[in-house]
Formats: structure tokens, sequence, C-alpha cells
């Protein structure tokens, strides 16, 4: 036998919390294979089970999730060139509704007292744009991406110009893409009112599988939960399809929450508002860099303040090229 006596009682104490019953189920569990199999066989008892689901409940903590993805309800994203047009068309509608009225919408705010506070800060507004492109462009050099301007940068998801005009110091040209045409607009005075003359400006087109421009550098965040699920799986498919060899994508997108459920033909059958509730599941993400012939570098849980029980990522992904450059992995986090 490979574990001794005092292994077993120090298991019953550390574990169960109590000596063991009798010497003979000491003895018993002496037979275990070594220490991990003994610890295995203790936290897979019925009597630790039941303790540990009355301390969580004593103390007020959730019982952990299982894999959520594999357990939520279907999200269909996979869509013919038809359906894709026709959520592209009404996803603009909405954007043309509300852009105009709100033009900072989907860019920090997540509240109405968010909108008020970035009217009456408008200096402030522009400067977390600088701020927040500093701290992105500062672990670039760790993903292999160096020489800044030289590099073609693309940002998707622009809204007023905010983060674009932070971005446009750093890169020789930016090219910067949005759904929505008032937003556009207001981002290309905010660089001409800046003489930032390295922008170049794109109204998403009507066609989903239009090409994005040849890029050193990708980036897009808060934007992709505004869009259905198949819009999201296809803007994916063109920004790694835009990546230069050694180019690296980073961007954000819902992955999970609890009840979402998505159907083509139900929502291109019935009108509605733009949501930031959408999500598209990690397994796609995975094909897709697949597909693309990209490794993932790392994939990060966002914080949102959303939903408790949103799971939201940061994607780290670099188009295999010529260099070659140590591996960054972490974990994939699911729940």
């Amino acid at each position: 036998m490979s574990i001794t006596r005092d292994e077993v009682l120090w298991g019953y104490r550390m574990i169960l919390g109590r000596d063991p019953e009798s010497e003979e189920a000491l003895i018993a569990n002496m037979s275990s294979d070594d220490l991990y199999h003994l610890q295995k066989r203790f936290m897979g008892s019925e009597e630790f089970l039941l303790k540990r689901k009355h301390y969580l409940a004593e103390h007020s903590l959730p019982l952990p999730s299982v894999l959520p993805q594999a357990l939520a309800p279907e999200v269909e994203y996979s869509a013919t060139l038809g359906q894709l047009v026709e959520c592209v068309a009404k996803v603009r509608s909405q954007y043309a509704k509300v852009g105009p009225t709100s033009p900072h919408f989907a860019v920090l705010a997540e509240s109405p007292e968010t909108l008020d506070s970035i009217e009456t800060n408008v200096s402030q507004f522009w400067e977390t744009g600088h701020a927040e492109a500093q701290a992105l462009l500062q672990p670039l050099e760790r993903f292999g991406l160096t020489d800044l301007k030289n590099k073609t940068a693309i940002e998707y998801g622009c809204g007023v110009g905010r983060l674009a005009l932070g971005l446009a110091a750093s890169f020789k040209q930016l090219h910067i893409y949005d759904v929505s045409d008032s937003q556009i607009k207001l981002a290309e005075k905010a660089a001409a009112d800046a003489a930032v003359a390295n922008c170049h400006f794109h109204l998403s087109s009507g066609n989903p599988f239009a090409a994005l421009e040849p890029s050193d550098f990708f980036y897009s965040k808060n934007t992709f939960q505004y869009y259905p699920p198949p819009i999201i799986y296809q803007c994916i498919r063109n920004a790694l399809r835009s990546l230069k060899p050694d180019g690296v994508a980073i961007f954000q997108v819902p992955t999970y929450q609890p009840d979402y459920s998505f159907s083509i033909s139900t929502f291109l059958s019935k009108d509605s508002l733009i949501t930031s509730d959408h999500c598209l599941p990690q397994h796609a993400i995975f094909a897709l860099i697949a597909e693309a012939k990209c490794e993932l570098l790392e994939v990060r849980e966002e914080k949102t303040d959303l939903s408790t029980d949103r799971v939201s990522n940061l994607f780290v992904i670099r188009k295999t090229g010529a260099k070659q450059v140590k591996r960054l992995m972490l974990p994939v986090l699911l729940s």
C-alpha cells in the first residue's frame, strides 16, 4: 500500500472534518493508489458533496456553473448570403434611427446617466480615447507587432472617433469602419478638427462579404454585442481575412449569456430596437481562427456591468506568417 495511515487520517480531518468512523474504513482508504486518488475519493463522496452544498447555501454563494455554452439554448450564426444582407440592412436601419439623436450611443454609455456625463464633459470624453489607445498599444510588441509607424491598422466600430484619434497617432494609416452613417460623419469631423490626416473612413457595406482593407492590426471593442450573431460571425471572418502575415487582431465579444438564444428567421420577421445583448459562442470563434490559418495567442474574460452572469471575452489572434515568436496562451475562461 502506497498511502500511509497518517495520510488517510489527515484526509478525513482536512476534507471531511472528522475522524474515521472505524478502523476498517481507515484501512480501506489506505488502498488508494496515491494522494491524488485519495483526495478524489474523499471529495467525490456523498458526505463531502452534501457538506459543500450546505456551506455554499449558508454563505449565499452560487453553485459554479459547468460549461455554460454547452448548456445554452441554440444560437444561430450560420446564415445564407440573402439572410446576411437582410440582417445588415436591418441593423443599418436601426442605427440610422439612433445615431442622429444619440451619437455617443455604444461608445462608453451603458446608461442614460453616462450619456449625460458625456454631454457635459466633452473634453474629458475625447481624452479617454488617447489614454485607452496608449494602454492598448503597449503589449503589441509582446505579440510580435513592432514598428507601428510603418503599419496599417483598422478600428471596427469607431462611433464618433473617440479611440480613432488616439490610434492614428501611432500608425502610418488607420482605416475606420462603422455601420452608422451619422457616426462616421461625426468621426470624420473630429479628425478634421484635430488635423489628423492619416484616417480613412468607411461606411460598412451592405454587402457583408465585402473585404476590409489589408491591415497589420485590427481592433474592435464594445461593438459586436450590438450585432446579431450572423453579422458578428461574418465580421470576425472578414477581420481575420484582412490581416497581413504576422498581423494581430484584438477584439471583444460576449460569448455566453443565460437564456440567450437567437433565431435568424425570428430576428428578420420582427421589428426590434438595437440591443447590446447579442452573443457568439466561443466554438464559432475558434472555428473561424482555424479557417483563417491564424493562431490564438490569448483569450481573457472581460468584466461587464450589463449582467453578472454574462461572459464576455477579449481575443488576441495572430495571422500565421514568416516570423516565429513565442506563443503566449492563457486558459480559456468559460465561467
